[in-house]
């Protein structure tokens, strides 16, 4: 798949001063927000991704990896164009370059707009959003983003999917890290959560399904260690998300540690869907989860 990334955020710092760097700099000590981020990418297996991204009236130069915007504002807006029909998929999350992989993050979006018009809320997980939109001829697309950088006093830890995780998280059954997320590869994947509290909390998992073509369904089950059954997710093509929290009760926690086993039934590739020449067995792609005490 032939891909260009926009990357709408960066690291805004401040230092003690009370002077803002950017997080490249060096000898110079200071705290990080995160910001939103967004990476663009052309649908299936395309040559070519032909755009031209503008913001704040300007056309912004492709770097030889993707397009860079930096902007610490609560409202953003930019504009894609030239992709004449193309099918554009757009991942929203955020930029966290400099903190740690599971460090608690503040922040979520209020409100995404597409050419004036909001994403309803069955596609908002509020933290992590992926869309897939199509180009009118050459009318392109405007975006527009709001976001909330309120901080979560309830946040255990904070992991996101499309960097590696050192500590904290362990995963097995999960395809390899991808710009904006992992996809499930199979029927079963395990998740170890360690060095949690021994109370009840709250899983926010921000993922997304695989349906295309033939397949509409899909289903997960979510287990414990012992293989009981904890909850069950049922994706279906055209219809509102179901709900990805899943809250667990302390006697779960051994130790500090908690498993999840996945069962996903019925796993597809796109190879075989023909969407592309992909042979991994997918269901479901995770973008991050988020632990909070109750």
């Amino acid at each position: 798949m032939k891909k260009k990334y926009l990357y709408l955020g960066g690291l805004i710092c401040l230092a003690a001063a009370g002077v803002a760097c950017k997080y490249v700099m060096t000898g110079c000590v200071f705290s990080c927000e995160p910001v939103a981020s967004i990476s663009l990418e052309c649908v299936k297996d395309m040559e070519e991704c032909p755009v031209t991204v503008t913001f704040e009236g300007k056309e912004v130069e492709d770097n030889g990896v993707g397009f860079v915007l930096e902007s610490s504002n609560d409202e953003i807006s930019f504009d894609i164009l030239g992709a004449k029909g193309t099918d554009i998929r757009l991942n929203f999350g955020y930029d966290t370059k400099g903190r740690k992989n599971g460090e608690c993050l503040a922040g979520e979006y209020r409100s995404i707009l597409i050419n004036g018009k909001a994403l309803p809320d069955n596609v908002m997980h509020r933290r992590f959003v992926s869309r897939t939109v199509k180009t009118q001829k050459d009318e392109g697309i405007t975006v527009s983003v709001l976001w909330d950088k309120a901080t979560d006093e309830n946040c255990v830890a904070d992991y996101r999917f499309n960097a590696p995780i050192q500590d904290g998280l362990d995963v097995e059954g999960l395809s390899g890290v991808e710009q904006w997320g992992r996809w499930s590869n199979g029927e079963m994947a395990k998740f170890t959560f360690n060095n949690l509290p021994q109370k009840e909390l709250v899983l926010v998992f921000d993922v997304r399904s695989f349906l295309y073509g033939e397949k509409t369904q899909q289903e997960v089950v979510i287990m414990d260690k012992e293989k009981r059954e904890l909850a069950k997710w049922f994706f279906e093509k055209g219809k509102v998300f179901p709900n990805t929290n899943l809250v667990v009760s302390s006697d779960l926690i051994t130790d500090g540690s908690l498993e999840l086993n996945f069962h996903f039934v019925n796993p597809s590739s796109p190879k075989e869907l023909g969407y592309s020449q992909d042979p991994r067995r997918l269901a479901v792609g995770f973008y991050g989860v988020k632990i909070r005490r109750k």
